[in-house]
């Protein structure tokens, strides 16, 4: 194998790991229960979640889902030669 097929590769499952991980982030986050002041307390691990940050990581997942789709695509051109 060439070494721009590795890379295109592995660039392509590294952004995929990453986009699943951020949007694994994301659906946690969102389904916490903040409270009416947009915070929520872990009491077990004393750590304040605030929801804005929900929109933060959506916005982090599609960039990495777009990144993820143009590498992808990337890969597909370089695999056919």
């Amino acid at each position: 194998m060439k070494l721009a097929k590795l890379l295109s590769l592995a660039t392509t499952l590294c952004m995929a790991v990453l986009t699943l991980g951020l949007a694994m982030l994301w659906y946690e986050r969102l389904q916490m229960p903040y409270e009416s002041s947009g915070q929520y307390f872990d009491a077990a691990s004393g750590v304040t979640y605030s929801d804005g940050a929900v929109l933060g990581y959506a916005a982090l997942a599609m960039v990495c889902c777009i990144g993820t789709a143009l590498s992808t695509w990337r890969m597909i051109r370089v695999w056919r030669g």
